[in-house]
């Protein structure tokens, strides 16, 4: 499911008109700690940036999201979650 919406979310927005920054952020936002992403040596290092942010937002909504089969964390569960996947440095 994962790569699926990623994928399907970029082609819409291609369909949409937006421009190609927002259409990589939509694909790559799953990629950021995979083999795949390393390898889009071509984009400008704004564009990897934005989709780090992107991709460090969707997993904070995954977590606090409750889903039918769990609750949401609570903000300082994933908080040190996101510190600990995403250092400042």
């Amino acid at each position: 499911m994962r790569e699926g919406h990623a994928k399907y979310g970029q082609e819409i927005l291609a369909e949409m008109g937006l421009p190609e920054e927002i259409r990589l952020v939509a694909r790559w936002h799953h990629g950021v700690n995979t083999e795949d992403f390393r390898q889009l040596i071509g984009l400008d290092e704004s564009t990897r940036e934005l989709i780090a942010i992107v991709a460090m937002v969707d997993i904070y909504d995954a977590m606090t999201e409750s889903r039918p089969y769990r609750a949401g964390a609570a903000s300082l569960e994933e908080n040190e979650f996101v510190a600990s996947t995403f250092p400042a440095n």
